[in-house]
């Protein structure tokens, strides 16, 4: 409508009029800021900076509070409103400048009691504030609304989303809002799949009007046809990280429904660093590799927020496969099948050391060997075990073990290619000083061979200086 009609329109109206016309949300809002119609439980409203996102979240449970007209009353008087912490709850939600306080007219402004972390309307609705923080906060209270604000941005988002899930069980049509920029996480995508979802999107632009003049053409000339862009300004789920190897595009052209017969397979763990619910997640990926040297991306099994016990259990490592942890300098082969070297270490934030080593060893000529393979002092030997890579020359059998028990580790083992030994103690035996594994003939002398050897043991870390 032209400025000029528009402003004839309104000098028609009286008073009382131009105040309800002034907070009739229905009347102002964009359709990307009004709720969907139909059978719905879920309305996820993704938006942009500044593109209105939480006003509309505000409005609408102002609607099913108040009721969407003067001559309709509400219905629901349980809320629940969640967000990244509590502070933002109050500061964005509840006192912004679009929050719950702010839109609603003198008459039905809710009363917010900091000491009991509630808002309190008039007509006696209740709404109780949470953080993201802290999921279990939600355990015992229930609701039949609820709005969630800034999703992509909440810590334990999982953990929160699904208590509040249990918490909305009152009133015959529980329902809930989400208010969020988004970004590619799980718990966004699982949300957008679920099938009593409608998902509305808003922009930046389309919220021009209500900004600081000249906000969007600056956001414009520094992120336009970015990543950061597309996200903040577009409310598009991006994605592809800048500079990755790999795309969501190049992975969905190549996605295969099998695989031929592979000749190597390789079980990649890239360990966090530490435990707990704010420790990284443990990369776990599974490969293989065909005749043709063709490679295959088998399984992704990372995981989040186990201790070291946990996540190793997720590792599954046949006969044939290789295992690759991450260091600090680079990943290590614990189940080095190709090399004639590796080694590796699982390292819990209790700092037990889980050390594997391994190599091939080259026999020479005498009634025993003392291997390169050396036990670490003052550590424990879980097990030692063996392959016979080239049949040996002299001895039809042989023993494994160390200085003063040859045959600790293994005793009679055969002498042909692919003879294998698993040598595990009675219990684990400690050594107090660098003791090399020896390999000693049983009748005769070496003459040649080789032979792989593997050591499975534990070191252990002194206690830090300063607990802080």
């Amino acid at each position: 409508m032209p400025k000029k009609k528009r402003r004839e329109v309104l000098e028609t109206l009286t008073l009382d009029q131009l105040i309800f016309l002034k907070k009739h949300w229905g009347f102002w809002a964009r359709p990307d800021q009004l709720p969907p119609e139909g059978d719905w439980l879920i309305w996820l409203l993704l938006g942009g900076r500044g593109a209105g996102k939480t006003r509309a979240g505000a409005e609408w449970v102002r609607s099913k509070v108040e009721g969407p007209t003067p001559l309709q009353k509400g219905k629901y008087r349980h809320i629940a409103l969640v967000g990244e912490t509590i502070l933002s709850v109050r500061e964005v939600m509840i006192e912004g400048p679009s929050g719950l306080r702010a839109i609603a007219p003198e008459e039905t402004r809710p009363t917010y009691i900091a000491s009991r972390q509630l808002l309190v309307w008039p007509n006696g609705a209740q709404a109780k504030i949470f953080s993201a923080e802290k999921p279990d906060g939600l355990r015992g209270p229930q609701f039949d609304l609820a709005w969630c604000d800034e999703l992509a941005k909440w810590r334990y988002d999982k953990q929160c989303w699904d208590m509040l899930q249990f918490a909305l069980r009152l009133g015959r049509k529980p329902q809930q809002v989400v208010t969020t920029t988004p970004r590619p996480t799980a718990l966004l995508k699982t949300i957008m799949n679920n099938p009593r979802c409608h998902m509305t999107r808003s922009s930046t632009h389309a919220n021009k009007a209500h900004l600081a003049p000249g906000f969007v053409e600056e956001l414009m000339r520094a992120y336009e046809g970015s990543r950061l862009g597309r996200q903040e300004i577009d409310a598009e789920i991006v994605e592809e990280v800048v500079g990755a190897l790999w795309t969501p595009e190049m992975i969905g052209a190549n996605r295969l429904n099998s695989h031929p017969p592979l000749k190597r397979l390789v079980v990649a763990v890239d360990p966090p660093a530490s435990t707990g619910p704010l420790a990284d997640a443990c990369g776990i990926c599974v490969a293989g590799k065909d005749d043709d040297g063709h490679a295959y991306i088998l399984e992704d099994g990372t995981v989040k927020g186990l201790s070291p016990a946990g996540w190793g259990r997720r590792v599954w490592i046949n006969s044939e496969a290789t295992l690759y942890v991450m260091h600090t300098n680079g990943w290590q082969s614990i189940t080095n099948s190709g090399g004639a070297t590796g080694q590796g270490d699982l390292i819990g934030s209790n700092g037990l050391d889980l050390h594997v080593e391994e190599i091939d060893h080259i026999v020479t000529t005498g009634m025993y060997n003392d291997t390169a393979l050396i036990i670490p002092s003052k550590s424990t030997v879980l097990a030692i075990t063996g392959r016979v890579l080239t049949p040996l020359g002299g001895s039809r059998t042989w023993k494994l073990g160390v200085v003063g028990g040859e045959d600790r580790y293994g005793n009679q083992i055969g002498y042909q290619k692919d003879s294998t030994v698993v040598g595990v103690s009675s219990s684990p035996v400690t050594y107090y000083a660098d003791t090399p594994i020896r390999l000693t003939a049983v009748s005769g002398q070496f003459s040649d061979g080789k032979i792989r050897l593997k050591l499975y043991v534990m070191k252990f870390a002194l206690p830090e200086k300063d607990l802080g």
